[in-house]
């Protein structure tokens, strides 16, 4: 596993680093997170993956903002705040998100998880989850330059949701 992260990390980095032909106005942006001290499961790896991706990052000359732990308002306004940076700072932008943290699918939908969700029937899911599509739309949105979302996400989750684990 450590393996596939620092070839993750190399090939995000090579991906974002400077080139020759990289345009002097570009600009870089990326939001790293990694939730870990969740109520019902610690991940150990998320916080060690994602400071490895971002050290990555930043060697590639990327504005790197980084988050730990946060809670479901802390993780949905941080992706608002990202969002209204990458959106001030013009078209040539390339961004790249990385969340390493608890995921789950439901219904077609992938889901990020807080450090404090609870989730006990599907209904939750909207109201204490982050619905990936949702933030992967706000994106598109901005129109960049290029984007790359990466995706570290923990599975099965300690949820359970009528009668099986998700």
């Amino acid at each position: 596993m450590h393996r596939f992260l620092v070839m993750l990390a190399l090939l995000i980095g090579l991906a974002v680093a400077p080139s020759a032909r990289a345009a002097p106005s570009e600009q870089r942006f990326a939001l790293v997170i990694a939730n870990s001290s969740y109520q019902a499961k610690t991940l150990p790896t998320a916080v060690n993956d994602a400071a490895l991706v971002a050290q990555t990052l930043q060697a590639a000359v990327c504005d790197v903002t980084g988050l730990r732990d946060l809670n479901g308002d802390m993780f949905r306004q941080s992706f608002r705040d990202f969002f209204a940076k990458v959106k001030n700072s013009g078209r040539d932008a390339v961004v790249a998100i990385y969340f390493a943290g608890l995921g789950l699918q439901f219904e077609g939908e992938n889901y990020l998880l807080p450090v404090d969700a609870e989730i006990a029937k599907p209904s939750d899911l909207r109201r204490r989850a982050v619905a990936l599509s949702e933030q992967m739309h706000a994106l598109a949105a901005l129109h960049v330059k290029s984007a790359f979302v990466v995706v570290d996400a923990a599975r099965p989750g300690p949820f359970l949701l009528s009668g099986r684990q998700i």
